[in-house]
């Protein structure tokens, strides 16, 4: 019983060194057989042709991903073993791509010997068992180009720590976790969310960073999925990414919403791994034992993190007045307490006053506060303080300016200009708007390579391709945003995510057309979970507003009918579905002054 390897098949022919019979050509084969734990690697010269006897024959071997297998073989006087297969036992691991490099010379019928060095490597397949009488040796294809190779190397290893995650099962992470009495690190993300994807490319498959996730179970869901509902539920999941990370039996430790860079990432995971844990409830009643002012700001964090705005407030509350504890903390949770209160008013005029304290005494950065100030701005509306959102706008635009004239690095220049185009949409400055859309653009751009972008830097770069392809349709740069759009949907053309952002941009450029409403109900039809409630939000609003309203009506109805809800209604998925409800109760009522009985009229 053996798994056969996916053979990577080439016929190779080199020829010899110049100078040296460079008319003729040297013939053979390098031939290599994967099981599940052998590895078995020859050379088959042609007709004619022979392996060199007292030449200095090597081989190296090593694994991707890495393993203890890294080992050089001397062949030198074992002709005859290299003809016949060296066989090298391979690790336990199921999933690996052995990477070889070959050191022999092949003489040809004159006599002459030629050196030669080749490179190749070979796929462990993850086939389904079954049984052979007779597994052929195969060629494989050499590894011609160093740079190539590399990045050929980087894809493997990407893919093979992508395999390490396990995928939307919390009970298999539990299972997992007992078993090895790890910690779980989980990973709530969706593949429409920017953040999601820098954080999945910096970190998570990351050839070097990840490792500092070793010794944690990692578990990650695409939250749009219904499989993740129960999940996100239990861990209060609201927005994205969500990272938790729990103890062995799935009791919360630590909760952290978004994403800003891989050092700030890392640095708060390793501060929570390498305190003492406990439960929160165990933390809690230490906290109120001891008295200690940290402590109970740290169950008050603990709760933010958890999105439970009542029992972070009854925490904070316990915090002696002036007690000297970690300023940027404390400062987050309230802001967290202003953005929950149930009076909107109250919560801006809390924020406010936390914002206009960190100018004199700053705690948290100022690339945190740019979004406060947007914040503030939303609770201001909601408030209906029109005076308020002006002001909250106006800060916001002074921030990101005062964020870009300290030279930051190009990740928070990029959040600077964001905040300057949404401060001046607010403002009604079109102009200025599409000035700071456009800077946004050029710098997606120039980390990107340009807007002629291959699969290969798509693939690897969604989030920042999704928010180039909205920068440039906001700065009204029709022909780079459809460009970059095609050639987005062309990589992905199984995948809803594109597509809804195409729409989304054509919408933005020209209006409700045809193109951008195909798009809009292909994204739907591919969707599932939440995303298929927003890409059916976009679609339909789109229909209603080209009168289509029938047609509208009967997507909702397909969309909606035997919808299956989470159980928390905080989850937005309850948010999504109420408003396309209320488009179709809108729709389907009768027209006003028509309550429904026969007209009496003489």
């Amino acid at each position: 019983m053996t798994r056969l390897v996916t053979w990577l098949v080439a016929a190779l022919t080199l020829l010899p060194a110049l100078g040296v019979h460079a008319q003729s050509q040297l013939n053979f084969s390098v031939l290599a057989r994967s099981e599940r734990s052998l590895v078995v690697i020859k050379v088959e010269p042609r007709e004619g042709h022979k392996l060199a006897e007292d030449f200095a024959t090597g081989l190296t071997v090593r694994t991707i991903p890495e393993t203890e297998l890294d080992e050089t073989i001397d062949l030198s006087g074992r002709v005859g073993d290299l003809l016949g297969g060296v066989e090298i036992a391979l690790p336990g691991k199921p999933n690996l791509v052995v990477d070889a490099e070959l050191e022999f010379a092949v003489c040809d019928s004159a006599g002459v010997c030629t050196p030669l060095h080749v490179a190749f490597q070979v796929e462990v397949s993850r086939k389904p068992e079954r049984t052979f009488s007779a597994l052929t040796l195969r060629t494989v294809q050499p590894v011609r180009d160093p740079e190539k190779a590399r990045e050929r190397r980087a894809k493997l290893q990407a893919r093979a720590l992508e395999e390490a995650w396990l995928k939307d099962d919390l009970q298999a992470a539990l299972d997992a976790a007992a078993e090895r009495n790890q910690p779980i690190l989980m990973v709530f993300t969706t593949r429409w969310c920017p953040p999601c994807n820098r954080l999945q490319a910096e970190v998570l498959v990351h050839p070097e960073r990840s490792k500092e996730l070793q010794g944690l179970v990692l578990l990650r869901f695409d939250a749009d999925l219904a499989s993740s509902w129960s999940s996100k539920t239990r861990y209060r999941v609201a927005g994205y990414p969500t990272i938790v990370l729990t103890d062995s039996q799935g009791e919360l430790l630590w909760r952290e919403v978004g994403y800003e860079t891989a050092d700030d990432f890392l640095a708060a995971l390793h501060a929570v791994t390498r305190s003492p844990q406990g439960t929160l409830a165990e933390l809690q009643a230490t906290a109120e034992e001891s008295e200690d002012a940290s402590a109970l700001l740290a169950v008050a964090d603990r709760h933010r993190q958890r999105g439970d705005a009542e029992a972070a407030l009854a925490a904070l509350e316990q915090v002696p007045e002036g007690a000297e504890v970690d300023v940027a903390v404390r400062d987050r949770v309230a802001a967290f307490l202003a953005l929950h209160d149930p009076d909107p008013a109250a919560g801006a005029d809390a924020l406010e006053g936390l914002l206009l304290h960190q100018a004199v005494e700053p705690a948290v950065p100022l690339t945190e506060q740019l979004w406060w100030w947007v914040d503030l701005a939303g609770l201001r509306g909601r408030a209906e303080d029109e005076t308020g959102v002006a002001l909250a706008w106006e800060r916001a635009n002074a921030a990101a300016e005062q964020l870009l004239s300290g030279a930051p690095g190009e990740q928070a220049a990029i959040e600077a200009w964001q905040v300057i185009g949404i401060a001046a949409l607010g403002q009604g400055d079109e102009a200025r708007a599409t000035e700071a859309w456009s800077e946004v653009a050029d710098r997606l751009l120039e980390q990107l390579g340009g807007t002629e972008l291959g699969m290969e830097t798509i693939r690897a770069s969604r989030g920042p391709v999704m928010s180039l392809i909205s920068a440039l349709s906001r700065a009204g740069r029709a022909d780079e945003a459809r460009m970059v759009a095609d050639r987005a949907v062309d990589t992905f053309p199984k995948e809803d995510t594109f597509y809804l952002v195409r729409a989304r941009a054509e919408r933005r450029l020209g209006g409700v057309s045809e193109a951008a409403l195909a798009d809009a109900s292909t994204a739907t039809r591919l969707a599932q979970g939440d995303s298929r409630l927003r890409a059916a939000d976009l679609w339909t609003e789109m229909l209603v507003e080209a009168e289509r309203d029938e047609e509208a009506a009967v997507a909702l109805r397909e969309v909606l009918d035997g919808l299956a809800l989470p159980e928390d209604p905080d989850i937005r998925t309850h948010r999504y579905a109420g408003a396309l409800q209320a488009r179709l109760d809108q729709l389907e009522a009768p027209p006003e002054g028509d309550a429904g009985e026969p007209d009496e009229t003489p």
